[in-house]
């Protein structure tokens, strides 16, 4: 049965039909409690070690970026106190080609009125904010680890966030790069606290912002993103890993990676859980890339051109 909703799910060829407009998270839910858990592929050994982690695509991002807001990453100013400040809006306006108009108006009268709006929020307080507001990694116990994943002991108390599906970042070492994970059980054990099972991923990933290029009107805002590598030993293509909303399969999208912008699509869902999706990706570059290197440059045409004019 729940090889049936996937397949359907996927728009494959199946025998079950799904009502229309059925919703994407109702037949995710049905896979996983229909479904059977998949059997351990690698053998557990005792690990009386620690691993630090952090926990959501927003921790994740911050730390695999260096430690980088989404802000940073994108290189967007912040945009609070600008619309308050006088010198900023004035060099706004000298930009604006209408500005000199006869019925333009003048929009810093009424910042000049006696009744104009004060900020008293100091930088001080506003640098506070944004450090209550800043990821944190932490780390736990193991209790034994294997090739694809460990099992550890929450001794502390858990994070909201923290459930099955979710995405962690994980290393053992600070020297270490981070490696992505995923949260796949969580169990109470008495007198001992929480155990949580964690299975890897991929060992290293890319941080990316990504935006949904619509079909009418402006792109949407730079969401955050994580690159998986293609692994070509076990037929692994690039995917990426995105929040759970707006993305869909097909879209198309702009990606922001190593301060470059790439145009691409989302292709088959490979994973959905409560958080996150991860999708497979095409991007435009590489098709280009493939088809440049058979395709004859203008000086290879000139050259051979040339050669004729002594026959001539």
């Amino acid at each position: 049965m729940a090889g049936a909703i996937q397949a359907a799910d996927s728009k494959e060829a199946s025998e079950l039909t799904l009502p229309p407009h059925t919703n994407d998270a109702l037949l995710v839910h049905l896979t996983q409690a229909l479904g059977t858990l998949a059997k351990r592929n690698f053998n557990r050994v005792t690990n009386h070690g620690s691993l630090e982690l952090c926990v959501g695509l927003t921790a994740v991002h911050y730390f695999m970026a260096g430690r980088k807001t989404l802000n940073d990453f994108t290189r967007q100013p912040e945009a609070e106190g600008t619309e308050d400040n006088m010198f900023i809006r004035s060099s706004t306006r000298r930009n604006d080609a209408w500005a000199g108009a006869h019925d333009a108006g003048n929009r810093d009268e009424g910042m000049l009125a006696g009744n104009a709006p004060i900020n008293f929020t100091s930088a001080r307080t506003r640098a506070s904010a944004a450090l209550k507001n800043t990821p944190c990694a932490c780390r736990a116990k193991m209790v034994n680890t294997s090739p694809g994943g460990f099992c550890i002991a929450w001794d502390s108390q858990i994070p909201s966030s923290l459930q099955t599906g979710e995405i962690l970042g994980v290393r053992e070492q600070s020297s270490q790069p981070w490696s992505v994970a995923v949260v796949r059980w969580i169990r109470q054990i008495k007198n001992e606290g929480t155990q949580i099972g964690i299975e890897l991923q991929a060992p290293r990933a890319t941080p990316c912002a990504v935006r949904l290029i619509q079909k009418l009107g402006n792109s949407s805002e730079y969401l955050r993103g994580l690159m998986l590598p293609e692994i070509s030993v076990i037929n692994q293509p690039a995917t990426l890993i995105v929040p759970r909303l707006p993305f869909q399969s097909g879209n198309r999208i702009t990606l922001l990676i190593d301060d470059q912008e790439e145009q691409g699509q989302l292709l088959k869902k490979m994973t959905a859980t409560g958080s996150i999706n991860q999708f497979e990706i095409k991007l435009q570059s590489r098709p280009d890339a493939k088809t440049s290197t058979n395709r004859p440059g203008p000086a290879t045409s000139e050259d051979e051109f040339d050669s004729l004019w002594p026959s001539l």
